[in-house]
């Protein structure tokens, strides 16, 4: 999902009605992550979708940005008290926010 979704266009992207999976930022090891700004773009672009917001606490980022076909926002989902109580402690502790570049996440994508 950090590869492909990021590189899309907007076009691209936006022809992409609904997108199903997960997101599974807290399991990557720190010094293979992928930079700060293609981190935000995957979650914020797959954070549109019901099937994310969900079960992915990386939604919890965007809590004002609107679910396609649903229309409402982020924080008025099903959940979202419950998934993103505890949102500050796992992002810092993932450093989810923290600014890195692409170099570790593009030598993890070139050996796979």
């Amino acid at each position: 999902e950090y590869n492909v979704i990021p590189d899309l266009t907007e076009e691209e992207y936006a022809s992409i009605h609904t997108m199903i999976g997960e997101i599974h930022f807290g399991f990557i090891p720190l010094e293979r992550a992928p930079s700060k700004q293609r981190t935000e773009t995957t979650h914020q672009r797959l954070c549109h979708h019901a099937n994310f917001v969900q079960f992915a606490k990386e939604c919890c980022q965007f809590p004002n940005q609107n679910i396609l076909h649903l229309n409402i926002p982020i924080h008025q989902a099903k959940g979202y008290t419950k998934l993103c109580q505890d949102f500050a402690q796992w992002s810092s502790r993932n450093k989810l926010l923290e600014d890195r570049d692409d170099s570790a996440w593009q030598n993890v994508a070139k050996s796979t």
